[in-house]
């Protein structure tokens, strides 16, 4: 099982957790919590999980038990996929209750779709929506698809900064969400080496579409590489480099390096959880590929990192 689901899943629950560990809920906060994204009208990404040994029967319940299905049910692993109706954009919920032969309820699980228009441009799922369906009370600033690329901070967005490595461990960098052209993006971090510039280093390749649209969905598959690194004690910051450049969490590289794209390519967000309770050393990092401002190209959850504030040894 993936590190970082021990990690949300308690033992009492742990007969759920099998799932496909491409993050399917990766990062996401509380248990029992399935997300799913689609262009309307299509199938998404299936999700499996192991339904305990009592189990006699499931159903579906709430106002979009319809756009969730039951693709396999065999030896209790139960693939399921959500289908939102061709008319439908935005955010499907529902609820998949697990009933014993005394047909009392010994599990709930929460089922959360977000259904998109189509491929790219206008298309696109907002940032705030992103942020709504995994389960997050995050003030990100806007409400709508685009918003400006100014440096100036949005809702609860932090100034740019370098990080620390919060505790032992390493730092998990899981992809939630991706939504720009369909290309390979290397992503990874960067230290300030003592020529005074970024001293790159990949973590991970998120992939191209193939049998789905990895470039515009929730959960992109990762094609190469890993969702975690270890920083040592070093400060460090993150990026992402696409077809035309490479965007620096750091405005004053994407100034000097590439100054005729965005200098303000990355919001980052202390994350909060369905409650509105902050998430210790946890953070939304959002990176803007072009100039339009929906900082939705590209989206991490960053786990175990400080920000580094006023350290006169950087």
């Amino acid at each position: 099982m993936c590190d970082y689901l021990k990690k949300i899943i308690p033992a009492s629950i742990i007969f759920f957790a099998f799932i496909i560990c491409s993050a399917q809920i990766g990062g996401l906060p509380g248990k029992n919590n399935f997300v799913f994204s689609a262009i309307k009208g299509t199938v998404s990404k299936p999700v499996s999980l192991i339904l305990p040994a009592t189990t006699r029967s499931i159903k579906f319940t709430g106002a979009d038990a319809t756009s969730f299905k039951i693709l396999s049910n065999k030896n209790k692993k139960l693939t399921l996929v959500f289908i939102p109706p061709v008319n439908f954009i935005g955010i499907a919920r529902s609820k998949l209750l697990v009933m014993n032969a005394s047909a009392k309820s010994i599990a709930e699980i929460n089922l959360t779709g977000l259904s998109t228009n189509g491929l790219e441009g206008e298309n696109e799922a907002p940032l705030s929506f992103i942020v709504d369906a995994l389960g997050y009370k995050t003030n990100i600033g806007w409400t709508g698809l685009a918003n400006h690329s100014l440096s100036e901070l949005q809702g609860d967005e932090i100034p740019p900064s370098l990080f620390r490595k919060a505790g032992k461990g390493r730092v998990e960098i899981i992809p939630v969400a991706r939504y720009s052209p369909d290309f390979e993006l290397p992503f990874g971090y960067y230290y300030i080496d003592t020529a005074a510039m970024a001293e790159k280093h990949q973590v991970g390749i998120l992939a191209k579409a193939g049998k789905y649209p990895e470039h515009q969905m929730l959960f992109p598959a990762i094609a190469s590489g890993s969702n975690s690194f270890d920083p040592g004690n070093n400060a460090f910051g993150f990026y992402a480099t696409g077809p035309t450049h490479t965007a620096y969490s750091e405005d004053v590289w994407n100034r000097l390096l590439h100054p005729h794209n965005v200098a303000h390519a990355a919001r980052i967000y202390p994350l909060r959880d369905a409650t509105g309770k902050l998430l210790i050393n946890t953070y939304l990092l959002c990176f803007e590929e072009a100039k339009n401002g929906d900082y939705n190209d590209y989206v991490f959850v960053v786990n175990n990192i400080l920000p580094v504030i006023n350290d006169p040894s950087l």
